[in-house]
């Protein structure tokens, strides 16, 4: 009876592994995938940050540059 239920124990985790280490890399990659959303979303404000203060730096121009050479 006991190597009937060993048995039985081991068909079951046999067949529940598979399941958890898909889990497993489901997981990962989810957790990759964040990471990487997370690293474009900061570099995107970034971006809009320095494309809002270049603007308010075109703002106070009126297009024409000059450059004092000494």
């Amino acid at each position: 009876m006991k190597a009937l239920f060993a048995f039985l124990l081991f068909l079951v985790a046999l067949w529940a592994m598979p399941v958890v280490l898909s889990g497993f890399m489901f997981y990962s990659i989810f957790r990759v995938a964040y990471a990487v959303d997370q690293y474009l979303a900061a570099v995107n404000r970034r971006a809009r940050e320095r494309q809002r203060q270049l603007r308010l730096f075109l703002d106070g121009h009126d297009g024409v540059f000059t450059y004092k050479v000494d």
